[in-house]
């Protein structure tokens, strides 16, 4: 009697545990999802927050012998308005009969319009979502680009510019042309007043079919207040010892039309020293 009443009470308990255990109740197919690997924002001529986002295209299985080329685009551009970032967001989900994922998000691209008038709102909506990834990068289009335009177009790798600007910050040789942040450094920088909030600059060369990262876009507090060229971005970089493997172009005379030097593999390493001159404090 004791057995039986110890393998009955073992048989609920058993019972109970699996009506517990948690299962997969939110399982859905690749091919119901739609993965966005870059959002642009722009401000529209009718003031409202347009958002445009990339999707890869799903890869159709092809017969032998056929050419991947002749595919075509390998990725969906679609833009959606609302009056903030989160109604932008709405009207581009109830534009496709797949769900958007922001989990492998790579690129946050900003108008320069929109950057000059400030990017609180963005980044409220970025940070809001648990689900974004906070190292996705933030590059600003170069005036007068918008996001949508540099989303929008396709250079001749068919590459995507989320992509294109990742393989690009891992190359050292790169590091004077432009300097990349990710989202959380970014927002940790305006949210503690930093004096050198950055973004990179990313334009378009339609002749030559490629994306130009140039330059840097700087702000002041969280609106943009001007652009450095790729000479001044070499500075910056220097300064801030963000170069690692820089070219430097000089001459030794007045003549501009005289021959140049320059010195490659150039990297900066800055120290701030504190000295008392006549009683007063200089760096």
């Amino acid at each position: 009697m004791v057995k039986a009443g110890l393998s009955h009470k073992w048989y609920w308990l058993i019972i109970l545990s699996l009506l517990t255990v948690p299962g997969c109740w939110d399982l859905e197919e690749v091919d119901r999802r739609a993965f966005i690997t870059n959002i642009g924002i722009d401000i529209d001529s009718q003031n409202q927050v347009r958002m445009t986002i990339q999707i890869p295209l799903l890869k159709e299985i092809l017969p032998p012998g056929a050419r991947s080329g002749s595919r075509g685009k390998d990725f969906q551009t679609i833009s959606a308005s609302g009056s903030s970032v989160y109604e932008a967001f709405s009207a581009l989900e109830a534009m496709t009969e797949r769900r958007l994922v922001i989990q492998q998000k790579q690129l946050l691209v900003i108008g320069s319009e929109t950057a000059r008038a400030g990017v609180n709102p963005i980044l409220d909506w970025l940070l809001r979502s648990p689900k974004t990834p906070p190292h996705c990068l933030i590059l600003v289009a170069q005036s007068p680009r918008t996001a949508k335009e540099i989303l929008e177009f396709t250079p001749q790798t068919k590459t995507m510019p989320g992509l294109t600007s990742d393989l690009t910050r891992r190359l050292a040789t790169k590091s004077d042309r432009t300097y990349f942040i990710e989202s959380w450094l970014f927002h940790q920088k305006l949210l503690y007043g930093s004096k050198d909030v950055y973004a990179g600059l990313i334009d378009i060369d339609e002749k030559e079919g490629k994306y130009i990262m140039e330059g840097l876009a700087v702000f002041n507090g969280h609106r943009l207040a001007g652009e450095l060229n790729y000479e001044e971005s070499q500075t910056f970089g220097l300064l801030t010892n963000q170069m690692k493997a820089g070219r430097i172009t000089f001459d030794f005379s007045d003549d501009i039309a005289g021959p140049k030097y320059s010195l490659r593999a150039v990297k900066g390493k800055t120290k701030i020293k504190v000295l008392v001159n006549e009683g007063q404090p200089f760096f």
